[in-house]
């Protein structure tokens, strides 16, 4: 039984064509350029028996365009399609879903070409467009590239530290051992002959400089809250190792943002505007995952209000600015990898929430997070920003599922909290009204119509 109705067919219709619905009267020549199109954007619909102009017509001899399909699914590579035969007023209707290329797969061709949507268009990829694309889909990785830098030019005591963090044994005299080891990192491999990858030179190179131009940060420091020429008050590159810049680059900027004189417990402390750890996992975040076939270092600008950090490389595919913390993709995984072996990060990525909790725990706003399109830009806003302040979260497990259900459906009910949680109705309304107390939820109507909604003043994680 078909899973796509004529009611379907007939609204998809009355919508026209659209980056993700094509419309043809019969299988046509250009059938798998559009079938490698969808797959390597975002998927899409072909409808076959319905005019260019909306009209539906249908397909006049099933069994030849359905050979037809079968000779144009024959010439693409890498692709999933589910067809389906709608059936309406007579006629039949073909419909091919085609599904997006995972990005962990390789890209659909059709015969031996590769084609992507733009608008209603199916366009082709050759060229520097293709190395462009493969780059945006985090699939031709800079980090795998192989590198100029030989084996002696490691330097045997970067190289030690990392192995010891992992308790590994290390000796650079044994070098087939060490060439072994390094390919078994994935840092490096053998095609006839060893070889090192990007990444190794990255990490460990004596010399990061002799290899990689933007292997840096630039820290600029502004007087005021614009930035102006004028007003730059300090400006200073550092470049290095991968692991060098992000602690250079944080002892740098931790050394210029204001510190405050409080009281902490019965001590005068000094205290940093910016959490430490948020704004050391910050950097790291930006130095981890940012495109390095872009040439522009990452640069970390400090105003009196605010420390906006700008990586080159915007997110990957299927990324978006609600979804990326939860939506983990790493643009160069081996780094992640050795980031995380070297105890750097909370996963690059997955400490937003964290990031964002430091700042919410030292009375600072919300951090903001920017999709620049080939940037990705953080702003930390600092004790004089007038940005709205968050509470911290402090629920027990069932209010942060009321908070959750509350949020999804709008509303929440002292019944539909005991349900979800399997507590008693007082139990429930405890919990409820303590969210109203803390400023999280709101309560509305009286007596048995009572329900609670989100407070409008607070944000949910």
């Amino acid at each position: 039984m078909s899973s796509f109705s004529f009611v379907d067919l007939q609204r998809l219709v009355s919508q026209g064509e659209s980056p993700a619905v094509e419309f043809k009267s019969s299988v046509q020549k250009g059938l798998g350029e559009t079938i490698s199109a969808f797959a390597n954007s975002f998927g899409g619909l072909v409808i076959i028996g319905v005019s260019p102009k909306g009209e539906l017509s249908g397909v006049r001899n099933v069994d030849e365009e359905s050979r037809r399909v079968r000779q144009a699914l024959e010439e693409c590579t890498s692709c999933g399609v589910k067809q389906d035969f709608v059936k309406g007023e007579g006629k039949t209707f073909i419909v091919l879903a085609v599904g997006e290329v995972a990005h962990s797969q390789s890209l659909c061709h059709c015969r031996k070409r590769c084609f992507i949507r733009q608008g209603t268009t199916n366009v082709e990829l050759y060229g520097d467009a293709f190395v462009a694309y493969l780059r945006t889909r985090g699939i031709l990785n800079f980090e795998e590239q192989k590198s100029r830098a030989q084996l002696n030019d490691l330097d045997a005591g970067k190289m030690a530290a990392y192995f010891k963090k992992r308790e590994v044994e290390f000796d650079p005299k044994k070098v087939e051992e060490l060439k072994t080891r390094l390919a078994g990192l994935k840092i490096a491999g053998f095609n006839g002959a060893f070889y090192l990858k990007n990444v190794a030179a990255m990490f460990f190179a004596k010399d990061s400089s002799k290899y990689f131009n933007n292997l840096e940060a630039r820290v600029v420091v502004y007087r005021g809250e614009e930035k102006e020429a004028e007003k730059i008050a300090f400006d200073q590159r550092v470049n290095g190792t991968i692991t060098q810049v992000i602690e250079l680059t944080y002892g740098l900027v931790f050394e210029k943002i204001g510190k405050q004189q409080k009281i902490v417990g019965t001590t005068r402390q000094e205290v940093p505007d910016y959490p430490e750890a948020a704004l050391r996992e910050a950097i790291t975040n930006a130095v981890g995952h940012r495109d390095y076939y872009d040439s522009m270092p990452v640069h970390v600008e400090l105003f009196d209000d605010r420390l906006v950090i700008t990586n080159p490389g915007g997110l990957l595919p299927g990324q978006t600015k609600q979804n990326f913390s939860k939506n983990p993709k790493h643009r160069n995984p081996l780094c992640y990898k050795l980031l995380q072996d070297l105890g750097f990060g909370e996963g690059l990525g997955t400490g937003v929430p964290k990031i964002i909790k430091q700042c919410r725990q030292v009375g600072l706003p919300d951090p903001n997070f920017d999709n620049l399109d080939n940037a990705f830009q953080l702003t930390l806003y600092g004790p004089p920003s007038d940005k709205v302040r968050y509470p911290v979260e402090s629920e027990n497990p069932r209010q942060q599922q009321a908070l959750a259900f509350a949020k999804a459906h709008g509303k929440i009910t002292t019944k539909e909290l005991a349900k979800l949680t399997g507590v008693s109705l007082p139990t429930a309304v405890a919990d409820l009204n303590e969210l109203v107390k803390q400023g999280k939820l709101r309560r509305i109507g009286r007596y048995r119509g009572v329900h609670y909604a989100i407070s409008e003043n607070f944000k949910l994680l």
